[in-house]
């Protein structure tokens, strides 16, 4: 019997002033990049999200409202 693997997520908070800085965005081009590299060369799903601060907040522990709320 096969389980089914979940996806593995890199989840980089960033405050919410920053989030469209020239850096943040090109972090969030390059972890984007090698996420889908290492899902191709390993047959697993690794996933990248952005969050901002007030997502954070937002989300209130809670995975699947900070999934919806992120940037990624």
């Amino acid at each position: 019997m096969h389980r089914a693997v979940a996806s593995h997520w890199v989840i980089e908070p960033k405050a919410d002033r920053d989030l469209t800085s020239a850096p943040v965005k090109g972090k969030e081009l390059a972890a984007t990049r090698w996420a889908q590299h290492v899902s191709a060369q390993t047959g697993t799903e690794w996933r990248y999200l952005l969050v901002g601060e007030t997502d954070v907040a937002e989300a209130r522990g809670a995975w699947s409202a900070l999934r919806k709320l992120g940037k990624g």
